[in-house]
């Protein structure tokens, strides 16, 4: 079962200050080697122009981890 959060769900379960300090430990990982980030995959879906989609594939592994898939 999937949970589905909004934006203010988010700002309330991860501090801004928390989200950097994370997104710097990752980032260490991949320079280290311990985590592959793949290029962005971009989807292009028929759409009006009105509202055009674009989602994308982005694909993250730490090792010793599950995967991560996040649609933006």
């Amino acid at each position: 079962m999937a949970l589905l959060l909004n934006r203010s769900d988010v700002q309330k379960l991860l501090p801004m200050s928390q989200a950097i300090d994370v997104v710097e430990a990752a980032f260490g990982e991949l320079e280290a080697g311990t985590a592959e980030m793949p290029a962005r995959t971009v989807f292009m879906i028929p759409a009006p122009r009105s509202h055009p989609p674009n989602p994308l594939e982005r694909p993250a592994l730490r090792m010793g981890r599950l995967a991560e898939l996040r649609l933006r």
